[in-house]
């Protein structure tokens, strides 16, 4: 497995592009190294512009934790090929948010009960 050199993360809104991963294609497998991630959505190679994963496209594969085992045949491409990784981020205010929501609609939800029962 080859790794690429370390780029900065490129942000548009929720999406980050990674820039640290190690590509297999032999293997058919990429692994994606920034701690952030939380949901791949397109994997482009920039030296044959094949799109070799993509969210909602016919180009998927099979996430297990930060491993993805490619279902488009990357045997013909080189470990250090340039890829353009994008997923979207889960950020710790985004988390923080849906937590105080969460909380507030279950206790919503218990007063609605308690009410109900009287």
């Amino acid at each position: 497995m080859s790794h690429l050199p370390e780029r900065s993360n490129i942000t548009l809104s929720n999406t980050s592009v990674s820039s640290k991963y190690l590509f297999d294609a032999l293997c058919k497998t990429l692994t994606i190294k920034d701690a952030d991630f939380s949901s791949l959505v397109t994997v482009t190679n920039l030296n044959t512009g094949d799109v070799i994963f993509n969210i909602n496209g016919t180009s998927k594969g099979v996430l297990h934790g930060r491993v993805v085992t490619l279902d488009f045949d990357t045997t013909n491409m080189n470990d250090d090929d340039q890829l353009v990784v994008v997923y979207v981020r889960n950020s710790v205010s985004e988390n923080v948010l849906l937590n105080n929501i969460l909380s507030e609609l279950l206790l919503q939800t218990e007063i609605l009960k308690s009410i109900a029962s009287m």
